[in-house]
């Protein structure tokens, strides 16, 4: 959190593990603006200063009165105690009640000094860890009348950090816990927060096939993966650039990110020509016509696009155990990112990837990443390695990069992919993940669970009335037979895809929330050993 006061920020470090309503109601008034123009309205020398009156003590409200700043509170209710074992520390964020345990509710104080007769009697949500400075600096008040402040000083804003970065438009990714080499983390854009390891439900053609994108954002998707090759063909760049860009045009509310199109390119060779200079020289699949993506071209789409991550062109060779040729693409790659940096210039609020190619050669993976960490990227993916090698080659090529790639950017690894992919490669530090496979699954009868996948098209779940996955609340998914679901399959009803594609997504998203549950609390090691051969 940052506090910014007269003086400048202080930044607060909440303890949402000891203290998790506290925290969470502190932060959801603090994002909600309620605390901006609050009064320090009782601060003794030596011991702390409070504030946090949102009804009588904000300066900014018609309701502001100073004489009875410290008897009100929010509108929302009273909070139950979460008294803990941290002590009453200088520097300490503890919140102020009345003599009922379970009357916290949004007034707070900061410790001067130690104050250990409060230890266990106040709930303590946080700490400062810079700017205790700052705080000494705050109007002390009239020791004779139990630290009442006349004209004191008020908090001129207090927002997660998270949120003030969003305001600035700022795009920022941190690393906030590590298990072994699996990271959790938070990448920050200004059209909301990502956390990772994170799965991306692809919606190549400004869809996810067979889903409404608000359900999408139900099951927890944070961010969605679109594609520069197939939108520039149809509908056209410019044409989602009238309607007000591809967010407004596909009315999504989260984070975009857009492939170039360098792996679409490879998999229609056929139709192509790489040229060094000019990009990739390609027919449509659709009707022919002649396009050029260039590096610089590229970038122009995905601006006109206006998606929050963008990523450089590249040269995506099939699978082939030929150095020279992937050398060959990892030179070309790198000459293109170059260009494709060049093009995107400086976007604050907007991130541009670079992309490590390099096949199954150790060598030229680290060839290909040490010349794109000298560009610069915002973030680096992992290319090449779901066009038909096996996990075992992928694992291989993932334990050698896992000690060079950059520790404080995003990792991101294309198009993976499995359940057991993304398990073992959050093992193996990857950050983010996007695959059509959720989606192309529950559009021919296969669906993700907890106990495994179910070809609902089998003849045995014909009199199979349970539902997939009892577990599963959201969109009443559970009240859907295996039996029902089968028939929709067998009769080529289109709902039974629908049923499946939201049941896989939403999977998706569960299996991410408790990966980064796991590496939380130190458990992954655990939870990867009790779910990679099942799922």
């Amino acid at each position: 959190m940052i506090l910014k006061l007269k003086d400048g920020d202080v930044k607060i470090e909440l303890f949402p593990d000891v203290a998790p309503g506290h925290v969470k109601r502190i932060t959801e008034l603090a994002n909600a603006g309620k605390y901006d123009g609050v009064v320090f309205h009782r601060v003794i020398d030596g011991f702390m200063a409070q504030t946090g009156d949102v009804q009588f003590g904000n300066t900014e409200s018609k309701d502001y009165d100073l004489r009875r700043a410290g008897m009100g509170g929010s509108d929302l209710p009273d909070l139950k105690a979460e008294f803990n074992n941290l002590p009453h520390e200088r520097g300490t964020l503890s919140m102020a009640r009345s003599q009922n345990p379970d009357s916290a509710n949004s007034q707070f104080f900061i410790c001067f000094d130690a104050a250990p007769f409060l230890d266990r009697q106040y709930t303590v949500f946080g700490k400062v860890v810079s700017g205790m400075d700052l705080v000494d600096k705050i109007k002390r008040g009239d020791s004779n009348n139990n630290g009442a402040v006349t004209d004191p000083d008020k908090i001129i804003s207090f927002k997660s950090e998270w949120f003030c970065l969003m305001a600035l438009k700022k795009f920022n990714f941190n690393v906030l816990k590590k298990d072994k080499f699996a990271r959790l983390g938070k990448i920050i854009t200004h059209r909301g927060v990502i956390d990772t390891p994170v799965f991306m439900p692809v919606g190549t053609q400004a869809t996810v096939k067979g889903s409404f994108i608000n359900d999408v954002i139900k099951t927890g998707s944070q961010i969605v993966l679109s594609n520069t090759y197939h939108l520039m063909i149809r509908p056209g760049a410019d044409r989602v650039k009238k309607a007000g860009g591809l967010h407004k045009f596909m009315n999504c509310e989260i984070p975009i990110l857009t492939d170039s199109g360098g792996y679409q390119i490879m998999s229609l060779s056929k139709l192509n020509k790489i040229d060094k200079y000019k990009g990739a020289i390609f027919n449509s699949h659709i009707d022919g016509k002649k396009f050029i993506l260039s590096p610089e071209e590229s970038i122009k789409i995905q601006k006109k696009l206006n998606s929050d991550i963008v990523m450089v062109l590249d040269e995506c060779p099939r699978k082939t155990l030929s150095y020279d040729t992937i050398l060959n693409a990892v030179n070309l790659s790198t000459y293109w990112a170059k260009r494709s940096k060049k093009e995107f210039g400086k976007i604050k609020h907007k991130a541009l990837f670079g992309i490590v190619q390099g096949g199954l050669f150790n060598d030229l993976r680290l060839k290909s990443l040490n010349e794109l960490m000298k560009i610069g990227f915002d973030g680096y993916a992992i290319g090449g390695l779901a066009v038909g090698d096996s996990q075992k080659e992928m694992f291989k090529v993932l334990d050698y990069l896992k000690k060079y790639m950059p520790k404080d950017k995003p990792r991101y690894l294309m198009g993976v992919g499995t359940p057991s992919d993304i398990l073992g490669s959050v093992l193996r530090g990857v950050d983010m993940f996007d695959c059509v496979l959720p989606t192309r699954a529950g559009r021919t009868g296969l669906a993700f669970t907890w106990n495994g996948k179910i070809n609902i098209r089998n003849a045995r779940y014909k009199k199979d009335n349970k539902p997939l996955d009892e577990s599963v609340k959201k969109f009443d998914l559970n009240k859907y037979s295996k039996n029902y679901i089968n028939h929709l399959f067998n009769t080529n009803e289109m709902l039974g895809s629908m049923i499946l594609t939201l049941n896989n997504i939403n999977f998706y998203q569960e299996l991410m929330y408790e990966i980064r549950k796991n590496i939380k609390n130190g458990t992954f090691s655990k939870f990867y050993k009790k779910y990679v051969n099942k799922l």
